[in-house]
């Protein structure tokens, strides 16, 4: 977890061919192996190392998840979902479908069972299946997705999450439109306003030699200057943009509906262990929690249909 804290806050400089060497944590207590393969999950998830990321989730698999606490146990389906979309976009391989319906599956159940604490993860790997699927047809629908796991995220102050599934719908957004679609500057800078108020400057860093042609930073100087956030990201409008570029309305949300505290990354990411090694059960579910999903509920089915519908013929 230390390892994991300085890779992302740039304190020691990433090899990745040894980073992701864990042969000597092959016969560790259970605890300490989990943690290893899912810290460079994260990572390589975050910085784009997709192949790596891959790699993490087949040893996560083959070895099990022996540490059953809970932010691993939800993690994982989530990290190994959007490595398997990005997998699918680079190779055309059905098998990183099936991987990510099955990730996603799995998020849904958790979000039945345990309640709303992960239901942004859910919507996240969600956006990424009906970009995939529908993208080229029905890309206010997709739009509407991705805008609704960023809100959540955002609520939930998850920062690192409600940058990254910014970052999501930025590049879905470059893919279809070709770099001409003029959301995707809101989106991207969004996205780095995330990551600069979340505190890892390498993936700041990395992320601006990626998308800069498309970052508005005097807005994201502001948006890391102010504490909550909201009021500059909210001059982000991404609605009056979406319905300029759709001509409807009600597609889109207000993104920053709630106020975020600042949060640093250190902070976030041992409280997500110790919860983890808590004994108690972190989430709580409510009749209002139940409300949230109804909507994800009815379209369950949908989401999971059949497979052959996909123009896809690759194994």
């Amino acid at each position: 977890i230390v390892l994991l804290c300085n890779c992302m806050q740039n304190t020691i400089e990433v090899e990745w061919e040894t980073l992701m060497d864990v042969n000597k944590y092959e016969h560790t207590n259970p605890f300490e192996r989990t943690s290893a393969y899912w810290g460079r999950l994260y990572i390589a998830v975050y910085f784009g190392k997709f192949e790596y990321a891959e790699k993490m989730d087949h040893l996560l698999t083959t070895n099990g998840l022996d540490d059953q606490s809970f932010p691993f146990v939800t993690s994982v389906p989530f990290l190994c979902g959007l490595m398997a979309s990005h997998r699918y976009r680079q190779t055309k391989k059905k098998k990183y479908l099936k991987m990510l319906r099955q990730r996603k599956r799995e998020l849904k159940n958790m979000c039945d069972q345990k309640g709303i604490s992960v239901h942004y993860l859910y919507l996240i790997l969600r956006a990424e299946w009906k970009a995939i699927k529908v993208g080229a047809t029905s890309s206010a629908l997709v739009d509407t997705c991705y805008d609704n796991a960023i809100m959540h995220a955002r609520a939930g102050n998850h920062l690192d999450s409600a940058g990254l599934v910014s970052e999501l719908a930025g590049k879905q957004l470059l893919r279809s439109s070709g770099g001409k679609d003029p959301r995707i500057r809101g989106y991207f800078t969004q996205a780095l306003g995330f990551y600069e108020r979340w505190g890892s400057v390498p993936k700041a860093k990395s992320f601006r030699e990626e998308y800069g042609d498309y970052v508005d930073e005097d807005r994201v100087r502001k948006m890391k200057m102010d504490n909550s956030l909201v009021g500059q990201i909210k001059s982000i409008d991404l609605r009056d943009q979406s319905q300029e570029h759709h001509s409807h309305t009600g597609h889109t949300q207000d993104l920053m509906s709630h106020g975020t505290p600042g949060n640093g990354l250190a902070q976030s990411v041992s409280d997500m262990i110790s919860k983890g090694q808590a004994s108690k059960d972190p989430t709580a579910r409510t009749p209002s929690d139940d409300n949230a999903r109804s909507n994800e509920s009815a379209e369950s089915a949908v989401d999971d249909d059949n497979m052959s519908q996909l123009a896809d013929s690759s194994q």
